[in-house]
């Protein structure tokens, strides 16, 4: 069976060990644009969803965090934190993984604090599961 040769760079969003953001083969300093607006972010992981992308990692503060965009110019975060009956919850942690299943629209995500984050299509639906 032959397969079918993509160029990575023409959709592949990644890291490096130095925690820095590269889409479509070109390093995107988010750091740099952010600086007024985000503390430094360490990236970890990214991943293509839909038509747009998605990175996570850790704020220089410790924090986990996710941000999202449609073209990989211009970035949105989603805060970690879900709804519980007894109330809040953030996660902790660095987000070490990242997937997306594409016919839910779900993101998941894995913290070095033994987490699993469920984001749905909807922003307040967050779950942060304990493993």
């Amino acid at each position: 069976m032959e397969q079918k040769k993509t160029d990575l760079n023409e959709t592949a969003i990644f890291t490096d060990p130095e925690g820095r953001l590269f889409i479509q083969g070109q390093f995107f300093d988010f750091n740099s644009k952010y600086k007024d607006s985000y503390p430094e972010i360490y990236f970890t992981c990214g991943i293509r969803i839909g038509e747009g992308y998605a990175a996570a990692g850790r704020a220089a503060d410790g924090h986990p965090v996710l941000f999202r965009s449609v073209l990989g110019n211009e970035w949105t975060e989603t805060p970690l934190i879900s709804g519980e009956e007894d109330g809040y919850k953030k996660a902790e942690g660095t987000i070490i993984a990242i997937d997306y299943e594409s016919a839910s629209e779900r993101l998941f995500l894995i913290s070095d604090h033994n987490e699993l984050i469920i984001i749905p299509n909807c922003r307040r639906c967050i779950r942060i599961i304990d493993l």
